[in-house]
């Protein structure tokens, strides 16, 4: 599990922050690996008028309850708990702790602090510890999501060429991260392999291989033609 393995070796854990009128939430991280591959897991908020954030793709978590007893950390174990079925307090899960500095959502005395801690199961996936068992009303869907590899590298690339935040690999990510990945999507072959997949999503296979070929045909016979101009120069 390398994202794992990167916040255990280099204990990458955040600053607590608060939100002047104290109100706190908590999100989880959740890791697995299932086949030899590390993933992520994520909902889909269930559509509610009074929930501000209704529908969107998140994290597990919610809003801390005075049984929290201001433990930021019991609040992503317990919110988790009642969305997915997913019980962190168990053995079969480590825990990461504070994962980065707490974000404050929104202004004024409607501001709350939302911490993120995180958690690892410490056996592949597939086990009944990650069986996820959904809370309807809360909860409309959730997945394992394995957001690594070109995916991961193509969106630190593009975080960084906009300035619109920090990459999460790579050049400019935090310490940790950007000793233990790199950012694969910089490398020709790389670009080529998206421009392939982008390229058979819209066109198809045949049109691919055809626009392939005949860009194959006109590097070549540019070659032809340097080759004569050079052997008429001699």
């Amino acid at each position: 599990m390398r994202f794992v393995e990167a916040l255990r070796r280099n204990g990458v854990h955040g600053r607590r922050r608060d939100a002047s009128p104290g109100r706190r939430a908590a999100i989880a991280a959740v890791f697995r690996t299932h086949q030899g591959r590390e993933q992520v897991l994520f909902i889909r908020r269930a559509v509610n008028p009074r929930d501000p954030w209704s529908g969107n793709v998140a994290l597990p978590g919610g809003r801390q309850d005075a049984a929290d007893g201001g433990d930021d950390e019991a609040t992503a174990i317990r919110e988790t708990l009642e969305e997915t079925g997913l019980d962190l307090r168990t053995p079969h899960w480590e825990r990461l702790g504070r994962l980065v500095e707490d974000r404050i959502a929104g202004g004024g005395p409607k501001s709350l602090a939302v911490a993120m801690y995180g958690f690892a199961a410490r056996s592949e996936g597939g086990e009944s510890h990650v069986a996820l068992t959904l809370q309807p009303t809360e909860v409309a869907a959730a997945w394992w999501y394995e957001l690594w590899g070109l995916t991961l590298a193509f969106f630190s690339d593009l975080l960084r060429a906009s300035s619109a935040g920090q990459p999460l690999v790579g050049e400019g990510a935090p310490p940790a991260f950007a000793r233990a990945f790199t950012a694969s999507a910089q490398s020709p072959v790389a670009r080529s392999a998206a421009w392939l997949l982008e390229s058979v999503r819209l066109r198809g296979a045949r049109r691919t291989a055809l626009t392939l070929a005949g860009a194959s045909t006109m590097l070549l016979a540019a070659a032809v033609s340097v080759g004569i101009a050079v052997a008429r120069l001699k």
